[in-house]
C-alpha cells in the first residue's frame, strides 16, 4: 500500500480552511490477504475510495453491511464510523480531503448524502490520485493549489458520470412511450384507457401520467385533445364532411361537445373556422 501524506509526517488528519485541500492520497493493493481498516471515530477529514479491481466489504453509516466491487466508490465524511475490508487481489485508489467547499463540490458531483455508488471505468480517478501521490511527495511550488485542482477535477468526472447514467435511466424510461405516442396518433378516434397506456410502459397509472407529462409537457387527456383538434382542422379545411361527421371522425360522439372543445382549443367554431 502506497500512502502519501499532506499533514505531519505521521498524522494527515487534519481540518483546512481551504476550499479544498487533499491530506492523503495513494493506492491500496492487498496482494493475497485481506486487510482491515476500522475508525471506530472515523476521521475529521473525508475520505473516497475508488475499488480498481477486486471487491471491499465494509459497514455503512447507517449500519448496513455491503459488498463493493470494481467501478464503485465509497464515500466517508468527517467522524463517520470507518470499518472496510479490502479482499485478497484488490486494487483502489483512495485520497483523504477537506476544505470549506467540499460539502458544495460533493452535492455538485451527485454525491450529496451518498455513501457508496457506482461510477464505472474512470480511468481519469487513477490518473489524478497518481498525479496527487506526485505532488503530496515532491511538494514543489503550487503543490497545494494543484492538489486542489485535481481533486476537483476528480470529483468532476464522477460528477459527469453520474449525470451521465441518470440522463440514460431518464431516457430508457422515455423511450417506452414510444410505442404510445405512436398509438394514440394512430388510434385518436378510438383511444385506449389511461391504464392500457400506462401497462405497455409497465408502469403504474399514476406515474405513467407523471412521465408522460414531463416527456411532452402535458398530460396524456390534453396531448389526445390536440391530436384531434389538428386532425379536426385537417378535415374541415379539406373535406366536405359535415361538422358532425368530423367531430366522429376524430372521436367525438357528441357534435355540440366537439364543438365547445374546438372552439376553446381554436377560439373560432368549426363552422366559423371553415369559413
Amino acid at each position: 500500500m502506497q500512502i502519501i501524506n499532506a499533514g505531519t509526517l505521521y498524522n494527515s488528519d487534519r481540518v483546512s480552511d481551504a476550499y479544498a485541500a487533499v491530506n492523503s492520497a495513494g493506492f491500496h493493493e492487498t496482494g493475497t490477504r485481506d486487510f482491515t481498516t476500522l475508525r471506530e471515530k472515523g476521521r475529521s477529514d473525508y475520505q473516497l475510495i475508488y475499488i480498481q479491481d477486486g471487491t471491499l466489504s465494509c459497514d455503512l453509516p447507517e449500519g448496513a453491511k455491503t459488498c463493493m466491487h470494481a467501478g464503485e466508490v465509497l464515500l466517508y465524511r468527517p467522524h463517520e464510523r470507518q470499518h472496510y475490508t479490502y479482499h485478497a487481489d484488490t486494487r483502489a485508489a483512495w485520497i483523504h480531503f477537506t476544505g470549506t467547499g467540499i460539502g458544495g463540490l460533493l452535492q455538485a458531483a451527485g454525491l450529496g448524502g451518498v455513501t457508496c455508488c457506482a461510477v464505472g471505468c474512470v480511468p481519469e480517478i487513477g490518473e489524478l490520485v497518481t498525479k496527487l501521490v506526485r505532488e503530496l511527495r515532491l511538494r514543489d511550488a503550487g503543490w497545494e493549489t494543484l492538489c486542489a485542482a485535481y481533486l476537483q477535477e476528480l470529483l468532476g468526472h464522477i460528477g459527469r458520470r453520474l449525470a451521465a447514467q441518470r440522463n440514460a435511466q431518464v431516457n430508457r424510461k422515455y423511450e417506452r412511450l414510444g410505442a404510445v405516442i405512436e398509438r394514440m396518433n394512430a388510434e385518436y378516434d378510438n383511444p385506449a384507457t389511461i391504464g392500457e397506456y400506462a401497462q405497455m410502459c409497465a408502469v403504474t397509472r399514476e406515474y405513467f401520467i407523471h412521465l408522460f407529462r414531463g416527456y411532452t409537457g402535458m398530460s396524456p387527456h390534453a396531448y389526445l385533445t390536440r391530436i384531434r383538434m389538428d386532425r379536426a382542422r385537417d378535415l374541415l379545411s379539406g373535406s366536405t364532411l359535415t361538422v358532425s361527421e368530423i367531430a366522429s371522425a376524430v372521436g367525438y360522439d357528441n357534435p355540440l361537445y366537439f364543438s365547445r372543445v374546438f372552439k376553446n382549443q381554436t377560439g373560432l367554431s368549426p363552422s366559423a373556422f371553415r369559413g
